[in-house]
């Protein structure tokens, strides 16, 4: 068996390549919390898997709506181009960030109409920066229930019974 050697000149090339490589990644993250979290939404909106992977760490969990934990991959594989649908406007509020170190809590609310229903959820994201910028670790999407319907009319009184003398 023949083993290769490697000139000098062909390894500074490669860890050149291998340094803009990981520099291209770096600039691709998120500077902070908030864009990391707009990122994530987006993407999904655009069932955009490359910027899913840049933006998601590689031990990410998300609950949905319905309870179901996902990793990672299978956030990502649900996102697929090839199973895009039409998805709804959303609407975002405010972020409400929590700082600990280099891991922010990001809480905010969504409303979307989905089958001529109005549904409003409170999304909880873990966000954590790393080399490069900030990924999501986690998400938690928890709906609202509708608030309650209005009670029945009451009956009208019954008229009083006649008085026997």
């Amino acid at each position: 068996m023949r083993v290769k050697r490697f000139t000098p000149g062909v390894l500074v090339v490669a860890a050149l390549a291998m340094g803009i490589g990981s520099s291209a990644m770096a600039q691709s993250r998120a500077a902070t919390p908030e864009a990391a979290a707009k990122a994530y939404f987006a993407a999904e909106a655009a069932f955009d898997v490359p910027a899913l992977e840049r933006v998601l760490a590689p031990g990410f969990v998300e609950i949905s709506p319905r309870g179901e934990v996902d990793e990672r991959a299978a956030v990502i594989s649900f996102y697929a181009p090839d199973k895009k649908v039409a998805y709804p406007p959303i609407e975002f509020g405010a972020f409400n960030t929590r700082m600990s170190g280099n891991i922010a809590f990001l809480t905010t609310s969504m409303a979307l109409t989905a089958g001529g229903r109005e549904r409003h959820m409170t999304v909880g994201l873990t966000v954590q920066k790393g080399i490069g910028g900030w990924v999501l670790v986690s998400a938690q999407y928890t709906p609202i229930p509708p608030p309650p319907a209005p009670p029945a009319p009451l009956a009208p009184p019954a008229p009083p019974a006649p008085v026997k003398r």
